[in-house]
């Protein structure tokens, strides 16, 4: 189990850099997009798959915020040869 403040960075990391398509935003596209990470001990991305949000756009700028927050930071030292994150981005308009 990851400790909490970890998953936390990394949430923060991935959504920081998360831009709203301005597109999607104009038609008022709205979605989540789930993802999950697999990632090496010193935090570089192995690989990573999302779950559609059914709206190409919102899915396009997850994979791109991925991209961009990789590497993360070093993992606590847990013993696994690689590690598995899933979370969510979701595009909300305000």
């Amino acid at each position: 189990m990851f400790p909490t403040d970890y998953v936390n960075q990394v949430y923060a990391r991935i959504n920081r850099n998360a831009d709203y398509p301005r597109e999607a935003k104009m038609r008022r596209q709205q979605g989540k997009v789930g993802y999950r990470l697999t990632l090496n001990p010193d935090g570089s991305l192995v690989s990573f798959d999302i779950q559609s949000s059914g709206v190409e756009a919102l899915d396009e700028a997850a994979r791109d915020a991925i991209r961009r927050a990789a590497p993360f930071p070093r993992l606590p030292d847990l013993g696994g040869s690689s590690y598995l994150l899933a979370g969510n981005i979701v595009f909300k308009i305000n």
